[in-house]
């Protein structure tokens, strides 16, 4: 119908920085800075029935902001990819699999995750 509004486009659309998860971010931002928040080792590690069943918890921050932290690095980037790839329809996780496949440890992975959220405020 040419007077119909046209749709917008389907999918998740551009990563930018943070943009449209601002609150997750500064949430995530004061924990960080008050020592509140686990390692990506620990967050990788829980199962369905243990994420975000802490009294306090920023699972969902935390995941959320990592997952585009790596989409956004153009290094890392293309090894979560393959990273996702390799994994996706296997019953059984191992966590320890991905800072191989991201040829990275757990420290350079939790410390670029909260630098990069840092740097924005």
């Amino acid at each position: 119908m040419p007077w119909a509004t046209p749709r917008p486009p389907q999918g998740l659309g551009e990563l930018v920085a943070l943009r449209g998860i601002e609150g997750q971010a500064r949430r995530l931002r004061d924990a960080y800075r008050h020592g509140l928040v686990p390692g990506l080792e620990h967050l990788t590690a829980l199962r369905r029935s243990e994420f975000d069943s802490a009294t306090r918890s920023y699972d969902y921050e935390q995941s959320a902001l990592f997952v585009r932290f790596l989409l956004l690095d153009p290094e890392l980037a293309p090894r979560f990819r393959r990273h996702l790839k390799a994994i996706a329809g296997q019953s059984i996780h191992d966590p320890q699999r991905l800072p191989k496949d991201l040829e990275r440890s757990w420290e350079e992975l939790d410390r670029g995750l909260q630098d990069w959220v840092l740097s924005f405020y």
